[in-house]
């Protein structure tokens, strides 16, 4: 860590903190020492006619000290000033060491380090696209056996235009005339079958068989989907888990690292000293 004022050599901080007191109180006592000067004698009557005197007027020697005084004093200041900006880095030191531990783009910038990066599974593939993962004989064989299924079922299952044809033909086979309405307004319905019900069984059974076989395939594909689905998801939640892992192995190696930087720069900053440059000399030796 750079310091523009901390070096290796010098004071104690607690020495320097000494120091800055007692060139306060200095400061303080002789600045009052030249704001109260006076080059007179001041003295007043009272009404018992006694003299007193007021105010006591600086003799030669206190005038001819007064250069000096006020050297002393700028010294003195000029050395305050030195001392509040060592022990002021010293603090700013102390307050960045500790924000390392919440700032972390800081301690990566002030040590080179790299947060880890949280990595996330590739999301797991919906039907669409594990049914894409097919060749396209199977794909097609896949669309196929479930139109086939969709459209046999729709028209033989119960309600469906061909079983309720076969049931009407049956019913009309056993009724073959029928009477509706009374007197002149009466009509008469008669049925002709236009092909035999076997033939009608027939073709009603052997559609029931190719929804059957149709409705199976679908079924193998539909279950194929589902496996390469189900173990894609796996697939998702283990990499997951693993990447979650990874980052979290990483993480704890990267705030271990940061708390050794941050000891380092802590230790660092207590063997460090507050320099007084050889042009104070005089003034802290005059300070005691």
């Amino acid at each position: 860590m750079k310091y523009n004022y901390l070096t290796n050599t010098g004071m104690t901080f607690a020495e320097a903190e000494a120091l800055l007191a007692k060139a306060n109180a200095y400061v303080k006592a002789k600045t009052n020492d030249l704001q109260s000067i006076s080059f007179v004698d001041s003295f007043v009557t009272g009404e018992d006619g006694k003299k007193y005197q007021t105010q006591r007027g600086a003799n030669q020697d206190t005038l001819s000290a007064v250069g000096q005084l006020m050297a002393n004093l700028a010294e003195a200041k000029a050395l305050i000033d030195w001392l509040n900006a060592s022990l002021g880095e010293k603090n700013e030191a102390e307050i960045y060491i500790d924000s390392l531990s919440e700032f972390v783009e800081d301690y990566c910038m002030a040590s080179g380090d790299k947060q880890p990066v949280r990595e996330v599974a590739e999301p797991a593939v919906g039907r669409a696209a594990c049914l894409a993962d097919f060749d396209v004989k199977l794909r097609c064989r896949y669309y196929q056996a479930q139109a086939r299924s969709s459209v046999y079922g729709k028209f033989i299952h119960p309600n469906g235009a061909f079983a309720t044809a076969r049931d009407t033909f049956y019913e009309k086979q056993s009724l073959p005339i029928v009477m509706k309405g009374e007197g002149q307004n009466a009509l008469v319905y008669t049925y002709t079958p236009t092909v035999n019900g076997s033939d009608i069984d027939n073709a009603y059974f052997e559609l029931q068989n190719g929804h059957r076989e149709a409705q199976a395939e679908f079924n193998s594909f539909c279950e194929q989907v589902n496996v390469a689905m189900h173990n894609d998801e796996q697939r998702f939640v283990n990499e997951g888990s693993e990447k979650e892992s990874a980052y979290n192995r990483a993480l704890d190696d990267f705030n271990k690292r940061r708390s050794a930087f941050q000891t380092r720069l802590a230790n660092e900053l207590k063997n460090m000293r507050v320099t007084i440059p050889t042009p104070f000399n005089r003034i802290v030796g005059l300070l005691g």
